[in-house]
């Protein structure tokens, strides 16, 4: 097993293709550590950081990928992190990227090479957003030793996962475009009666005010993208005094998205969903796969018809399309921020924030912060 560390912008061409192949074909897929994702982000987004790169290669190529970015703390702790500036604030799943049948391998690997090059310093690597079980969890908990990692900001993420023993989860058949929306106990099922009620009540609103409710499939047309900045920038997520990071908020921001979500659509990776009544888009998302999962990216609506829940329509929406074609869907939504939309979802993602040590004086560095952190709640009871 072999491991060097290289900037993003020094990756040379075999490694990327190597890089891509293994976005889609790890034993987790992640669309966000994918190398074009992080080239183009950087290149529109944070043009002035270049983030570090752990390559990992065994005989048959490559094995293991782990972007991070890097700063020392105010003890001396060296953090290297795959949280913002890497990514900026659009990488929503930090999962590393390892190969199927050599997690655990590739694993050891990446935690071998992110703990060099601190000359004695401790290193610390906080992992901002993973999933908390699965074969990346058991190759991180091997690696390190589950007694060395810390977990923090523990939450269920939405999800759509395929019934027990599918074989269609990796489908990328689409269901018909234009279908009516219904809230029915066929499809949406993990709903309770009365909210399936509320909502069957919303629908019968809208549709007497702009007519018919139906959920379309754009995600061939390149316009479908134009239309969701514009929609996006309508509501709160286009006004930065209301808090929006809505992409048009950005220098940059709008040619990234288009940029990137050509890239998916040529590579038959995106997904472009709306929720219309009459002639009005309600609602917009626009969803991205990696292997055999989809990951949701971003969404809008319009606050006009807020009164009508249309943001919780459009998702349930989502569900059931997603529910349709036999995918298994990662809603990205971070449960800690948004809570009630993450309970829409019938299945469940356990995620957190990881911390671990990555050498030996990290080690030490991140037991005395656990003792520190339980005194401080032990004062507060």
């Amino acid at each position: 097993m072999r491991s060097e560390s290289v900037r993003l912008s020094d990756v040379g061409a075999q490694d990327a293709d190597a890089w891509r192949g293994l976005s889609s074909d790890a034993v987790e897929p992640n669309p966000y550590f994918d190398v074009d994702f992080l080239r183009t982000t950087h290149r529109r987004l944070r043009p002035d950081v270049d983030p570090w790169v752990v390559l990992v290669r065994d005989d048959d190529g490559l094995c293991g990928v782990l972007p991070y970015v890097q700063r020392r703390s105010r003890t001396g702790v060296v953090v290297r992190s795959t949280g913002p500036p890497l990514g900026s604030t659009v990488v929503d799943l930090q999962t590393p990227l390892l190969r199927r049948g050599r997690h655990l391998e590739a694993s050891r690997g990446i935690l071998a090479e992110v703990g060099r090059g601190a000359y004695g310093a401790p290193v610390v690597v906080i992992v901002e957003q993973q999933r908390l079980d699965g074969p990346a969890w058991d190759g991180l908990v091997g690696a390190v030793g589950g007694s060395n990692v810390l977990v923090r900001h523990r939450g269920e993420r939405g999800a759509v996962l395929p019934a027990h023993g599918s074989a269609d989860s990796g489908t990328t058949d689409r269901p018909a475009s234009g279908q009516p929306v219904a809230i029915d106990a066929t499809m949406l099922g993990h709903l309770s009666g009365s909210r399936r009620k509320s909502l069957n009540r919303s629908l019968s609103g809208l549709a007497r005010e702009l007519g018919p409710v139906t959920w379309s499939d754009r995600s061939d047309d390149p316009q479908a993208i134009v239309d969701f900045i514009a929609l996006e920038q309508r509501g709160w997520k286009g006004d930065v005094a209301r808090g929006g990071e809505g992409v048009a908020t950005r220098p940059d921001g709008a040619r990234w998205l288009v940029e990137v979500t050509d890239s998916l659509r040529d590579a038959d990776e995106l997904f472009v969903g709306e929720l219309r009544a009459g002639n009005v888009t309600l609602f917009a998302t626009i969803d991205l796969r990696a292997g055999d999962r989809w990951f949701g990216m971003r969404d809008a609506y319009d606050e006009r018809f807020s009164r009508f829940g249309v943001g919780n329509l459009g998702r349930l929406s989502e569900i059931r399309h997603m529910e349709q074609s036999g995918l298994q869907f990662d809603s990205s939504a971070n449960p800690q921020t948004y809570p009630q939309a993450s309970a829409l979802y019938p299945g469940r993602l356990p995620v957190g924030k990881i911390v671990y040590g990555a050498n030996a004086s990290g080690r030490v560095a991140l037991r005395i912060a656990r003792t520190v952190e339980r005194g401080r709640v032990a004062a507060r009871r």
